[in-house]
């Protein structure tokens, strides 16, 4: 689900990001991202399982992004995700950031907003 915030739009995922959704995450971004003048912002919080191909995806989409000027930035997250950005030291990756400057992105501070909470304690 997307809607229309400002030059930004919001892209809202839920259920699984795997290797079976990967394709059809990385083309909806893509289509989300050229839209929009200033990027993407991502709503990760119904977000029940994201692997590290789902990881990749966004990695891929934010460098996109950043090569255009743009952002992609998440804006809450489960508590899944918020493990999997936690594991791999990537949560300041996806924080709002500004367009790049002479080459150089400056990220500011903005912690997540938490989504859902976690059904069980088991390992995401």
């Amino acid at each position: 689900m997307t809607h229309p915030a400002g030059g930004h739009t919001v892209v809202t995922i839920s259920g699984e990001i795997d290797m079976d959704t990967e394709q059809t995450m990385q083309h909806a971004l893509r289509l989300a991202l050229a839209r929009f003048s200033q990027g993407v912002d991502l709503d990760l919080s119904g977000v029940g399982f994201c692997d590290c191909s789902g990881l990749n995806v966004l990695l891929r989409v934010r460098w996109i992004a950043l090569s255009d000027g743009k952002t992609l930035r998440v804006r809450a997250v489960s508590p899944r995700v918020e493990r999997l950005f936690a594991l791999t030291d990537t949560s300041s990756l996806f924080t709002q950031a500004r367009a790049p400057v002479n080459g150089i992105v400056h990220a500011l501070a903005r912690p997540f907003r938490h989504g859902a909470q976690p059904r069980d304690s088991s390992p995401g």
